[in-house]
């Protein structure tokens, strides 16, 4: 056949691979596809000696896949299939790809990157056509991923500073960045699917877990975590929540409320017929925090004002062990800045280079061509200083006692040894450091080869562990061949030890029972008193806490100084116990401090107070602890957008008639004669005086220290001289310690920008026509409007520690939605966030802003950036309808309920809605008089009116931020404050009950 004579075998591979690339649907690897293509009979024969000598004039290999490699090879040769880009790369191969691409974007460089993506490659070969799932395609996949991942790495950071998508920052800085990749991006589809997977978030998390980190932070190591609350829960934590409860609040629990204090997450329930609950991350939620690895990592569900359950993550417990192994997350193996917590003990490690956190006082060893070098100090423990060694290939590790530990880097794959204990817990006792305390003995897992060891604290002796475990309070080891690849210390109580309390706080009464030769007897200074052996008796005049240490002590073995619960009234304490006193004053600075508790279940209210009346309150439903930190949001949405110089009294409702003060600021600032002073006391380390010139309100200057720390004698501190007029006030870091206060300088100064120029003018008409006329401008679609909006953003991002309201003209922005909008479109990453909290701290929602607003903003960003991205001539709309919906995500992200403002979507019927929110919620919505919608409204659904009235404000709210969307009405600060309220009570029916409103009023 002529087909092969001459150059024909090198046409047909040419043709052959470009027929793969472009016809080829996933559906199996055939010759006859080939020969009906060219209608010829099928001789596979034929096609096999073409093929072979096709590539051989190629100068290309003929790939060995067994007996598809003729045919294996042709289509590689082709490069990835038209039909896995087609729909701009909705196929198999922009899936795989983005599975690959995303992981990766989240891991620092390495020399390991490529093995890595070819891992992730072959991990997708589910998603791959059958003749696509060889070594060959895994190679190929890999090859494109790391060099997408190089030029993400390469532009995002510019392209987001010159808020511009990666591809288009790509097209204007390096025109020919296609030609880096593994892939012939001529034809449309092939260059929508690389424009797509320019554009793959990196992943944050399939499930919701902890990982553990040692953090350089300036010269020294902090221990710290970070909480992957983007995901699915596993079943086993979320076993105990009713569904019914719908959207769940997520915070911090216990000891991590004062780490990490605040709303973390939201729980979506399942859907009909799904199992998962799952999770979504606040943005601060997101990053690392300094937490202590002896702190639980233990999560509040809430709705509404209820806690609905506590959880414990995955990789949550408590890290026990005095030796800690890290791989190197950040830095170089010479000098690394972040390290994550990989197992502790014995074990063997994928990385060929580890860091091992070990105490001081340890031996280290490395033999052969192990290397094990020091690399500076590490955090300081319960037992003293440490020491962190790089460690590569492997090394011995030995403590004082002679406990000997082996450390093996570059294995197959992680296997860190642990114990494993289960069992029943001392639920009136928590212990602190790294003892685990039992009541009977426990079961003790170990891997496989060795055994379990005892041994007295401080003995280097082991001995074989008697099964079961027994009583006492000693170290339990895990030993192979001589080294000890596990070592906990572990508190046995007999299985009969028991702790009862009854009576009333003031006349409590604890009973022992069930602790043979164990005995349990409270710390001086406890409020109870030991009447004998086995009763104790609340001490009369002792001072109200709600929890002290007590000492466990077995006959052989050291004490254990353990924390007992004990009853108080209902009250706001320190995390250390102390209850606060009756009218104590506070601010939202020091919520993660405190935590209130009660015995029963009582309801804390708060209530906002202005110019001594209340004006609005709240309340939440507890028993037990509330970490104050859990309301802290909702506290500052009522203390924030009222006056700075408003309070909120909070009360327990129990009759007591105890109450204690929430303010902004802590200490009043007075001004005298160019001097400033704090009337009450000010001891606070680095506290400093600092000031504002209204002619430049963005700028903070620093005018010295002050404090009783630093000035023994607390006399007025100097102020420098100052041109015009100025805000004074003392911080200590980003928290405001005094309401700041004005002074008028004595020469008028210049101003900065025409912000300046309008806040310089002295209080009056004059000054607020200039303000309105500074927003009116502001408003505008042109220069000189942007140049305005630019000011403001400029002075929200500064603000740091002072409330909006402390300039007026923020304090108006609550009143011009148009302007806020244009400051959300136009702010940069870090200047957005800042703008979206104004909702906090200022009188208006986003979700309250009329859909003109946003459009017109839209129109004014799309403009912007058709005039940034001019230079791509007829891709510019392109480019630039990507950078607006950039901003859209963002907003999104910020705020969810703006995805029913800003995209389009379905709702469900919003009778449905309503009746079902009411079904699963209705002893949970407090009553109220029904009419604070309807008489302002008229649009509101006469379904509503088929319930008890007392729900219908409830109910109404979401449909009332709808209509004011639609330009319906427009919401006074008390409306907001109630929308606002709902829509934190009570998530998942604000947000479908305002997607149906929005479609109904559209």
């Amino acid at each position: 056949m002529e087909l092969a004579h001459g150059y024909a075998p090198g046409l047909f591979v040419l043709w052959a691979s470009e027929w793969f690339r472009r016809r080829y649907e996933g559906n199996g690897h055939r010759w006859r596809d080939l020969a009906d293509a060219l209608s010829i009979p099928e001789d596979q024969g034929l096609f096999r000696q073409l093929t072979g000598e096709g590539l051989r004039l190629w100068r290309r290999p003929l790939r060995q896949s067994g007996g598809t490699a003729y045919l294996g090879s042709l289509a590689r040769e082709g490069g990835f299939p038209a039909a896995a880009v087609r729909d701009g790369g909705s196929g198999w191969a922009s899936v795989a790809l983005a599975a690959i691409i995303a992981p990766l974007l989240t891991e620092p460089e390495s020399d390991a990157q490529e093995a890595r993506a070819r891992a992730l490659a072959a991990a997708q070969i589910n998603r791959l056509p059958q003749l696509f799932r060889d070594e060959d395609f895994f190679d190929l996949c890999a090859d494109l991923a790391c060099a997408i991942v190089a030029l993400r790495r390469e532009a995002d950071e510019p392209a987001a500073a010159a808020r511009i998508p990666t591809a288009a920052w790509l097209s204007i800085n390096i025109p020919d960045w296609q030609a880096r990749l593994p892939l012939n991006t001529s034809d449309r589809a092939a260059a929508a699917m690389l424009e797509r997977l320019l554009h793959v978030a990196p992943l944050q998390g399939g499930g919701v877990s902890v990982t553990r980190f040692l953090e350089r932070i300036g010269d020294h190591w902090v221990e710290s975590a970070a909480l992957t609350l983007d995901g699915t829960l596993d079943t086993i934590a979320c076993d105990r929540v009713d569904q019914a409860y719908g959207r769940l609040r997520v915070f911090g629990a216990g000891e991590l409320a004062r780490h990490l204090p605040g709303e973390l997450a939201m729980l979506e329930a399942p859907s009909e017929g799904e199992r998962l609950w799952t999770a979504r991350a606040t943005r601060r939620a997101r990053q690392r925090h300094a937490i202590p690895f002896a702190t639980p990592i233990e999560l509040d569900l809430r709705a509404g004002d209820q806690r609905v359950d506590r959880i414990t993550l995955a990789g949550g417990k408590p890290r026990r062990g005095a030796l800690i192994v890290t791989a190197i997350e950040a830095g170089s193996p010479e000098a690394p800045t972040l390290l994550r917590v990989v197992g502790s003990g014995s074990g063997q490690y994928r990385a060929e280079t580890l860091v091992v956190q070990a105490p001081a006082d340890w031996m280290v060893l490395a033999v052969g061509d192990e290397i094990a070098t020091e690399i500076g100090m590490g955090v300081a423990g319960v037992a003293g200083y440490t020491r962190l060694w790089r460690v590569t290939r492997g090394a011995f590790f030995t403590d004082p006692l002679g406990d000997r530990f082996r450390i093996l880097c570059g294995q197959p794959a992680d296997q860190p040894n642990r114990i494993e204990l289960i069992g029943q817990h001392a639920s009136w006792a928590e212990t602190g450091g790294d003892i685990d305390l039992y009541v009977g003995s426990p079961l003790a897992r170990i891997g496989a080869g060795g055994g379990l060891f005892v041994r007295a604290i401080g003995s280097g002796t082991w001995v074989p562990a008697p099964q079961p475990l027994p009583i006492g309070h000693y170290d339990l080891g895990w030993r192979r061949d001589k080294i000890l690849l596990d070592r906990r210390r572990i508190a046995i109580l007999p299985a009969t030890s028991q702790l009862r309390r009854s009576g009333p706080p003031n006349h409590c009464r604890y009973e022992l029972s069930g602790f043979g030769d164990c005995a349990l007897v409270p710390d001086e200074g406890a409020p109870v008193h030991v009447v004998d052996p086995v009763i104790w008796r609340h001490r009369p005049g002792s001072s109200a806490i709600h929890w002290f240490a007590a000492r466990l002590r077995w006959p052989d073995a050291p004490e254990l100084i353990v924390r007992i619960e004990h009853p108080t009234a209902a009250a706001v304490a320190r995390w250390t116990g102390r209850h606060l006193p009756n009218q104590a004053q506070f601010t939202l600075a020091d919520l993660p401090e405190l935590v209130a508790v009660s015995e029963t279940p009582v309801k804390l209210m708060a209530e906002l107070t202005e110019r001594g009346r209340v004006v609005a309150e709240m309340v939440w439903a507890f028993e037990g602890e509330l970490p104050m930190s859990s309301i802290g949001s909702d506290l500052k949405s009522l203390l924030l957008p009222a006056s700075i110089d408003a309070e909120v009294r909070l009360s327990m409702l129990d009759g007591l008639g105890s109450m204690w003060r929430v303010r902004q600021f802590p200490h009043d600032l007075k001004i005298d004669c160019d001097t400033a002073y704090v009337p009450r006391g000010l001891v606070t380390e680095g506290a400093v005086i600092a000031g504002r010139a209204l002619a430049d309100a963005s700028r903070e200057h620093v005018f010295g220290t002050y404090s009783l720390l630093t000035d023994s004698n607390h006399r007025p501190a100097a102020l420098p001289p100052l041109g015009g007029n100025w805000l004074v006030y003392v911080l200590d870091g980003e928290q405001v310690l005094t309401r700041p206060r004005f002074v008028a300088g004595s020469e008028p100064v210049m101003p900065t920008g025409r912000l300046g120029d309008v806040m310089r003018l002295p209080q009056g008409p004059v000054l607020n026509a200039a303000l309105d006329e500074l927003l009116a401008t502001a408003a505008r679609d042109d220069a000189e409007g942007a140049a305005v909006i630019d000011e403001l953003l400029a002075l929200v991002t500064s603000l740091g520690g002072l409330p909006p309201a402390t300039f007026h003209i923020l304090e108006l922005l609550a009143k011009a939605p148009a302007v806020l909008v244009r400051m959300a479109f136009q702010a940069d990453a870090e200047q957005r966030g800042a703008v979206m909290a104004l909702s906090d701290a200022l009188p208006f929602a986003w979700a309250t802003i009329p859909l003109a607003c946003w459009q017109e903003a839209q129109g004014a960003a799309f403009a912007r950036a058709i005039g940034q991205l001019s230079m791509l001539g007829a891709e510019a709309p392109h480019f630039a309808k990507q950078v607006v919906d950039q901003a859209v995500a963002c907003l999104i992200d910020r705020e969810p309920l703006l995805a029913a403002v800003l995209t389009s979507g379905s709702a469900h019927d919003l009778a449905m809605i309503a009746q079902a929110f009411l079904n699963r919620a209705v002893d949970r919505v407090p009553p109220a008089a029904g009419d604070r919608y309807r008489r302002q409204l008229g649009v509101l659904p006469r379904y509503f009116l088929k319930f008890d009235p007392r729900f219908l404000d409830t109910l109404d709210a979401p449909c009332a931020a709808a209509a004011a969307v639609a330009g319906l009405w427009t919401p006074g600060a008390a409306d907001i404050r109630h929308i606002k309220t709902v829509a934190r009570s009570f998530p998942t029916y604000f947000a479908d009950a305002y997607a149906a409103s929005l479609q109904e009023y559209s």
